[in-house]
């Protein structure tokens, strides 16, 4: 970190957890530093705006989060006399400033449409795989992946798409799936017996497919001596999530992040199970703006409580929505 002895004194009157933040947030601006060869707070308005440019984030909020601890700093700078006569720049950095700073290209390709997760459940060979992919979309996730280890395929009625999901907190909500593609993939889900590892693709194992284990919920593992939860056991969170960075981000060394494989999925890098989820959002928004037109706060409210999310989060979803569509617009 550039200049750090000055800038841990600065660290030192926040809170530990406050501290954590905002070092990284200077520590990510020091390649420019060493480039300028001088402190941030020493940074012309357009030095300062090459610096807010590299930070890489799609929301608004991502920007504000990285910037506010430079602006922080800078103004601490100038009140404890390190800084002479010097114009202070930061109060020019505006939200309507910032909001050029938001990494576009990322924020379009973090959400996909429903079209595509399709195309990408054909990449994945096995319908429990199919189903980390599926589940999100329709709203099925909760706090830790909780709905989505824990739905069982008692919970949905494939007749009527009815489904039944509950989460972390014990408390249950009903809703339809509609989408007959994501109830054929739960029902060839329920009737997979056998798991091809890797998806198929080439590996040094002699063995390529093991029995699925015998359990009631949707996303089960395959049965090895050592990799088994128990019979009736639902996965773990971390399960899920290690499962949707291979699909997208492939295999990658401890440590270095050096990737080793591909993943089995190209071109989603910006993809998560929480990008999945926030994808099936803003296409039940988009659904609903064919049917009502514009649509007003209690139409973002009704979205949340279908996805199960807190209603109070309805106007950071709306801004995200409205974000990401404008981006896909330009």
């Amino acid at each position: 970190m550039y200049n750090q002895e000055l800038k841990e004194r600065f660290l030192l009157s926040y809170p530990k957890r406050s501290a954590e933040i905002y070092r990284d947030s200077l520590t990510k601006i020091s390649k420019i530093e060493e480039k300028y060869q001088k402190d941030v707070f020493s940074f012309s308005s357009e030095e300062l705006n090459n610096c807010f440019d590299d930070f890489k984030s799609k929301t608004l909020a991502g920007i504000r989060r990285l910037v506010t601890p430079v602006k922080q700093y800078i103004k601490w700078a100038n009140a404890n006399g390190f800084i002479e006569n010097k114009f202070d720049f930061t109060d020019l950095f505006t939200d309507d400033v910032l909001e050029q700073y938001v990494w576009k290209y990322a924020n379009q390709k973090s959400y996909v449409s429903r079209d595509e997760i399709f195309d990408f459940c054909e990449g994945l060979v096995n319908f429990t795989d199919q189903c980390i992919l599926i589940l999100p979309l329709e709203g099925i996730k909760g706090e830790e992946s909780f709905e989505m280890t824990h739905l069982k395929f008692s919970d949905i009625d494939f007749s009527t798409g009815r489904t039944k999901v509950t989460n972390i907190k014990n408390q249950t909500r009903e809703f339809i799936i509609e989408d007959k593609r994501s109830l054929d993939i739960l029902f060839a889900a329920k009737n997979q017996e056998t798991y091809i590892i890797n998806n198929g693709m080439e590996n040094n194992s002699k063995v390529k497919e093991f029995e699925i284990e015998d359990s009631p919920y949707v996303i089960r593992k395959m049965i090895r001596s050592n990799n088994s939860n128990g019979e009736g056991e639902p996965v773990t969170p971390n399960y899920v999530l290690s499962k949707a960075v291979r699909f997208f981000k492939g295999t990658k060394k401890p440590f270095s992040n050096e990737v080793t494989e591909e993943p089995f999925i190209l071109g989603a890098e910006f993809l998560n199970i929480t990008n999945i989820f926030k994808s099936g959002f803003f296409d039940y928004c988009m659904k609903l703006e064919k049917e009502r037109g514009e649509l007003e706060t209690k139409d973002y409210e009704e979205v949340c409580m279908r996805y199960g999310v807190d209603t109070k989060l309805a106007y950071s979803y709306k801004k995200q929505y409205l974000t990401w569509k404008n981006n896909i617009i330009e």
